[in-house]
């Protein structure tokens, strides 16, 4: 029988003095995947008005996604990965869900970390948790999105689809 993946992952932030303050961890579902497309999008499209904690965050998501999509688990990223999760602590916490007590591990961030390290342990847990099963980059040379969708679509919009398709026509009709 296999084991059923897990449908979230907790991280706590700490202050300064390594303590918690007594504030909950904050529970991260498949719904924050969004959050990772939107960084490496935000890379790709060169957006403006970002500073160069958000650069960095978007940069190493970039290159994750490019990498993963290109070579899979390469040795490259694992080492990116690798590299800045170590400062990631973890504990386990008992936890209700319904009328069960669930063991869940917590991870420790330490206060103020470099923008890599929370998009590195955001992207190592959706990945292996299969969150970001089906993604894929536009096909549309001006675009390279990144998006996530069935194995037959190309395109990351529809607009990016119907563009592609006229150019395609009008050099069809040129020839």
């Amino acid at each position: 029988m296999e084991k059923a993946l897990q449908e979230c992952f907790y991280v706590l932030q700490t202050d300064k003095t390594g303590r918690t303050n007594g504030k909950p961890p904050i529970r991260y579902d498949k719904s924050y995947k969004s959050y990772l497309l939107e960084g490496a999008n935000n890379h790709v499209q060169q957006l403006e008005g970002r500073d160069s904690v958000q650069k960095a965050h978007d940069e190493f998501i970039y290159f994750c996604m490019d990498e993963y999509l290109k070579k899979g688990a390469s040795p490259a990223l694992l080492n990116a990965l690798n590299s800045q999760v170590c400062v990631v602590g973890h504990q386990c916490h008992v936890m209700p869900i319904g009328k069960k007590l669930v063991a869940m591990f917590v991870a420790h961030i330490p206060h103020n970390p470099p923008p890599t390290v929370f998009a590195a342990y955001m992207f190592s847990n959706m990945t292996s948790l299969g969150w970001l099963d089906g993604l894929k980059r536009c096909k549309s040379p001006e675009c390279q999105k990144f998006f996530i969708g069935r194995p037959n679509v190309k395109w990351c919009s529809k607009t990016c689809g119907s563009r592609s398709r006229v150019r395609k026509m009008r050099r069809n009709s040129k020839a």
